[in-house]
């Protein structure tokens, strides 16, 4: 679980310092418990989930790539700073492992990656 936190907020950080636009340089990190559904999490199929949401304030995840971006080897990086694994690895790990939900939302100038964990697995590990 670590490394998937560690990976989605050092490309959180990459995104900030990628932007130029940017005024106000900020990543929040939010943790609930999610006791009802929402988007992403069904609760009456999947219980009550633990939601990590880790927010920047970059300029955001361009249309035309958010289809791509748990693809294996996809990066918009240069070669010395990301194998286009992390994003991948990070969903086969919650959806897999802990059997929950890793997806985003991004618009221009904020992108909020969303992690769900079943409670009930939580407590089994």
């Amino acid at each position: 679980m670590y490394s998937v936190i560690e990976n989605i907020l050092k490309n959180a950080e990459e995104a900030l310092e990628s932007s130029e636009q940017t005024k106000k340089k900020e990543i929040n990190v939010e943790v609930s418990f999610l006791v009802s559904s929402d988007k992403y999490w069904d609760e009456s199929e999947k219980g009550n989930a633990l939601k990590i949401s880790i927010t920047d304030s970059g300029p955001g995840i361009p249309d035309d790539i958010k289809e791509k971006i748990f693809r294996p080897f996809f990066t918009t990086k240069t070669s010395s700073r990301g194998t286009g694994l992390g994003l991948a690895i990070s969903k086969n790990i919650i959806e897999n492992i802990y059997l929950g939900v890793l997806t985003f939302e991004s618009v221009p100038g904020k992108t909020t990656f969303m992690i769900y964990l079943p409670v009930n697995e939580l407590i089994k590990k």
